[in-house]
Formats: structure tokens, C-alpha cells, sequence
């Protein structure tokens, strides 16, 4: 069996989408000053680093991330890649043959940057063509390698996924990670009534 961590560090030097805060962790307690032990509060946006988007995020009447039943984010999976593409089109999709009720992690050339490259907005991301073709296949659950799921669109590929009642992870780091398939693990935090919250991603091979 083999492990692989898809997740990205949080840091303050770490890439965030525009409006969104970077992580602070700031100490509360601190033995290196004398304290009885180290204790530390994390601030951070719900959409910062690895993350899960519940409908709630664009749909109003849409579940929260404590209504989605756990196989969402925890369950097989395939990692197919697009390294050559600059934006994933249904054309693009059409290749990999999404299937209906699977958990779809896309690997494309943001996975080849630095982990702290400043954000950019020439990042790869779906067209509303890709996310309406995503849904007409009934996957469960869209993941990609940036922190959005979109290109530069309006929020609609947003929008076609989440109203579909598609769950989507972003941010996540697939640069070591050969196509094929593996159990994921990504479950959020529990927040109640939340539209998104950070995971740890976890890939495991069961073959290796």
C-alpha cells in the first residue's frame, strides 16, 4: 500500500484566490515563553489551500457540507490527466469517459508548479462546456488542481456542478501522483451550516 499526501501545506506564503484571507496561526500559549504548554488558534478562510465545495457555495437552497453523505469525499477514485491543455473543455473530458457516480481528480500543469508560486489567473480550469458535460455524466465528485474549479468564467461552471449536486475539491496537489485508480480520503471539517471547508487529501494504492 501506498500513500500519497495531495494536500497543500497552509502557510502564509501560500497561494489564496482573490478575496480570500491566507492562514495565521497564531499562538496563544507558548512554552518558549513560559507557558504550560503550546496551544495555537488557526485563522484561515474556509476556501484556503485543499479544499470542498458544498452546493451551498453558489446553490441557495443547496446542501451544506454537513449534509453530504461522507462517500462525496471518501471513497475509490481515478486521477486522469490533462497536462496540455489551458483550459478543460467537454472535448477534453470527452477523452477520459467520465462515469456516472465516480469521484474524477483532473492532474493538469498546475500541479507542476510550486507550491508557493503567488496566485495567477492563467491557471488551467473548466468551461461551462466541461462543467454542464460533467454533469449530463453524473459523476459524484470533480476535483482539480487549483483553487478553483473554473477558468476565468463568472462563476457559472460553479454553478452547472454545484446545481447538479456534484461535490467539488480544489486546491489539490497532484505533481507525484501517476493516473490510475485509488481509495480517496478528503473529508472536510464538520462545520455545521458550512458552504466549504479545508481537508487533508489523501490518495491511497492499494497495488503498490
Amino acid at each position: 500500500m501506498k500513500l500519497y499526501d495531495c494536500s497543500r501545506r497552509l502557510n502564509p506564503q501560500m497561494p489564496v484566490f482573490p478575496g480570500n484571507k491566507p492562514p495565521v496561526l497564531k499562538w496563544l500559549r507558548n512554552m518558549k515563553d513560559g507557558g504550560k504548554n503550546n496551544l495555537s488558534a488557526l485563522e484561515l478562510g474556509s476556501h484556503t489551500g485543499t479544499h470542498a465545495d458544498a452546493p451551498f457555495h453558489f446553490i441557495a437552497e443547496g446542501k451544506t457540507l454537513d449534509d453530504l453523505p461522507l462517500d462525496t469525499f471518501v471513497g475509490p477514485c481515478r486521477v486522469a490527466a490533462l497536462l496540455d491543455v489551458p483550459v478543460v473543455t467537454q472535448a477534453a473530458l470527452e477523452t477520459l469517459r467520465p462515469r456516472n457516480g465516480e469521484i474524477l481528480l483532473l492532474k493538469t500543469k498546475n500541479s507542476l508548479e510550486e507550491q508557493l508560486r503567488p496566485f495567477h489567473a492563467d491557471y488551467v480550469g473548466l468551461d461551462i462546456g466541461a462543467g454542464r458535460y460533467l454533469a449530463r455524466c453524473g459523476v459524484k465528485t470533480i476535483g482539480v488542481d487549483y483553487l478553483s474549479v473554473e477558468d476565468q468564467s463568472p462563476d457559472v461552471v460553479h454553478q452547472a456542478i454545484l446545481g447538479a449536486g456534484i461535490g467539488i475539491l480544489e486546491g489539490l496537489y497532484l505533481k507525484d501522483v501517476p493516473e490510475g485508480d485509488y481509495f480517496l480520503c478528503a473529508a472536510p471539517l464538520k462545520v455545521d451550516g458550512a458552504e466549504g471547508a479545508p481537508c487533508r487529501a489523501i490518495l491511497v494504492d492499494f497495488q503498490a
